[in-house]
């Protein structure tokens, strides 16, 4: 029985190592296509055509890095998430609206040791101070349960401190009980404080894990604290609007 099943997982591996590559000749192909009918579009200075094509090789770029970087991180032990500087900009937003401190799960798509960051999951609060907040039980338990409904998992949780700077992004006690409390429930979340000023650290510092930030706006200090280094400018443009 040992053998068959050590069996099967060889043939199971082959046919996903066959796939991907499938995959990676097939965007090869679109983007050697599309490369193809930009100089043409060019040739014939059809601007509207080589805009559309160039749109395009632009997306199967950005596929093929993906692509590229699950493969490179399936083999690997260490957990690794992938978020975008957009989510990041709408998380800061969004935990920043007021004058107390904001909180919210995070989940998104996993693959393998892979995960994403992706869609904010909001939950009531039995209270909320300058410098604490509290996750209402029930409302934390509708949470999970929702994101059960639909396969997802809990994979973050974001809030915000008072103060500004790097400094104000260390967690407190309070912050790594939580933590603790998470992964002794189950749950492999990463943690992420946002300072008022745009900057955001992912925690805990204890813990193995890589963070990967995908688009533009976002400034890297160090393995795990970022600077959202076009915030002030989008939040100025929606408070002219």
């Amino acid at each position: 029985m040992l053998k068959l099943l050590n069996k099967n997982k060889k043939t199971e591996a082959l046919a996903t190592q066959m796939q991907v590559e499938e995959v990676k000749r097939w965007l090869e192909q679109e983007r050697r296509n599309l490369i193809n009918q930009i100089d043409e579009a060019c040739k014939e200075v059809n601007e509207q055509r080589a805009s559309y094509s160039l749109k395009w090789l632009l997306k199967i770029g950005q596929l093929r890095k993906v692509s590229e970087f699950l493969v490179s991180e399936k083999e690997r032990k260490v957990p690794s998430y992938i978020v975008g500087s957009w989510f990041l900009r709408d998380s800061y937003l969004y935990l920043t609206r007021g004058t107390v401190e904001c909180f919210h799960y995070v989940t998104g798509i996993s693959f393998n040791n892979v995960y994403t960051l992706d869609r904010i999951v909001q939950v009531k609060m039995d209270h909320q101070t300058l410098v604490s907040a509290q996750v209402d039980s029930i409302s934390s338990h509708k949470a999970l349960c929702k994101m059960d409904e639909y396969g997802y998992r809990l994979l973050g949780h974001f809030h915000s401190h008072p103060g500004r700077g790097p400094r104000a992004t260390f967690p407190s006690g309070i912050d790594l009980s939580y933590q603790e409390r998470l992964e002794q429930g189950g749950y492999r979340a990463v943690g992420a404080i946002f300072s008022q000023d745009e900057y955001v650290r992912f925690f805990p510092e204890n813990k193995d894990f890589e963070i990967t930030v995908y688009g533009k706006g976002v400034k890297q200090i160090d393995r795990k604290l970022f600077c959202l280094t076009e915030i002030s400018e989008v939040r100025n443009k929606g408070n002219n609007s």
